[in-house]
């Protein structure tokens, strides 16, 4: 199979890394766009070619990746020809399968994907809706996949990537605390990015019961009882669902 990729930006770039230091690694080809990241590419990985133009990507691929921002993805697309056969993989926010079966007709086989950065390292989660299985197996190659039963459910699962720089900014903050309070600045960061993977990864390994882990790991009158209240009180996780609300309801008000 070959797989073709419209738009080569920073998701483009981790799924093909992580595509190419995976087991098996399918023939790519990507567009020009980006050239100096699309050339990059090629040049490090041998199964990974940059077509002259998007039309010869799709000429090229029996399967296709719309990887352009939401509001360029009808200029991108237009005048393009779309093979009936091909299987069409959209990781394109914003744009709803309704719209993609128009924009890549005569092709049917559409499915939507959420990949991560972490798809360079071969981690994270990737939801896909519809989970079609040969789509499932690749993109089980560079991540776990996430089945979604409906396109409606794709879009809240969507929306909490959004806390992506938050989370980071908040590392960010934290490290800086520590390195205000006398903890040399590599020191703080090494500490405070670890802290949380062990954190995440107790609830990876316990996914089906978070509250318990928040209980856990608390006691009466202790440093994280402390905290959890006066984050509470503050508000905090409140604002966390405002935002959350607000990027679903951008997510799924276009048609």
């Amino acid at each position: 199979m070959t797989l073709g990729f419209l738009g080569t930006g920073a998701i483009t770039e981790a799924v093909v890394t992580g595509l190419g230091s995976a087991p098996a690694a399918p023939d790519i080809v990507v567009s020009p766009r980006s050239a100096a990241r699309s050339q990059a590419l090629a040049a490090r990985f041998a199964n990974v070619a940059v077509a002259p133009d998007n039309q010869a990507v799709l000429d090229r691929a029996d399967a296709v990746v719309l990887a352009v921002r939401p509001q360029d993805i009808a200029a991108v697309l237009e005048g393009l020809r779309f093979r009936g056969e091909q299987t069409i993989i959209s990781f394109v926010a914003l744009v709803p399968m309704a719209r993609l079966r128009r924009l890549v007709a005569p092709a049917e086989r559409i499915c939507r994907a959420v990949p991560l950065p972490s798809a360079a390292e071969r981690s994270g989660p990737i939801a896909l809706w519809p989970a079609l299985p040969d789509v499932a197996d690749l993109l089980g190659r560079v991540g776990t996949v996430v089945a979604v039963p409906s396109e409606d459910m794709l879009e809240p699962l969507w929306a909490t990537t959004a806390l992506m720089a938050p989370f980071y900014e908040q590392l960010n903050q934290i490290a800086g605390w520590l390195a205000a309070n006398g903890v040399p600045r590599d020191v703080a960061a090494s500490y405070t990015a670890r802290l949380h993977a062990a954190w995440g990864q107790a609830a990876v390994q316990q996914p089906d019961d978070l509250a318990a882990l928040r209980e856990d790991s608390q006691t009466r009158g202790g440093l994280n009882e402390q905290a959890l209240r006066q984050l509470g009180e503050a508000g905090h996780y409140d604002e966390i669902k405002t935002v959350l609300d607000a990027v679903l309801r951008r997510l799924t008000a276009v048609t």
